[in-house]
């Protein structure tokens, strides 16, 4: 859903968008169970929360959508998404709780690697 605004922001910032093409060596995470799913969208959708703190920080460094801050805006902009997630985690019962704890800090763990493979290219190539 970001990732166009996520190349869009890398260029904005005058890092190479193509890197981020490069990250195939991060294993993709590759959820099978309900409560793997749950884990992985609670990072998803709480990440929501955090760009919209996020998005007041940038445009405080005068980095706003139109200048590397696009992909916080559209995170932003899905904050209801969150309140229909906690819906559907109260309605669940019987989860394995601690499953869904390991698929959240994998999908965070993803998450930085995509991020760190990312710069260590551009950083790379300057």
């Amino acid at each position: 859903m970001i990732s166009n605004a996520i190349r869009a922001d890398l260029s904005a910032l005058g890092l190479h968008a193509d890197a981020a093409e490069e990250t195939t060596e991060i294993a993709t995470p590759q959820p099978e169970q309900i409560e793997d799913w749950l884990g992985l969208f609670y990072v998803l959708e709480g990440s929501s929360l955090g760009a919209k703190l996020l998005v007041k920080r940038a445009a405080s460094l005068n980095i706003t959508e139109s200048n590397g801050a696009s992909h916080l805006a559209v995170q932003a902009g899905n904050a209801a998404n969150w309140s229909a997630f906690l819906g559907v985690l109260e309605a669940m019962q019987h989860l394995n709780e601690a499953r869904m704890i390991h698929w959240a800090n994998e999908t965070f763990s993803f998450a930085h690697q995509a991020f760190e493979t990312v710069m260590e290219n551009n950083l790379a190539d300057h």
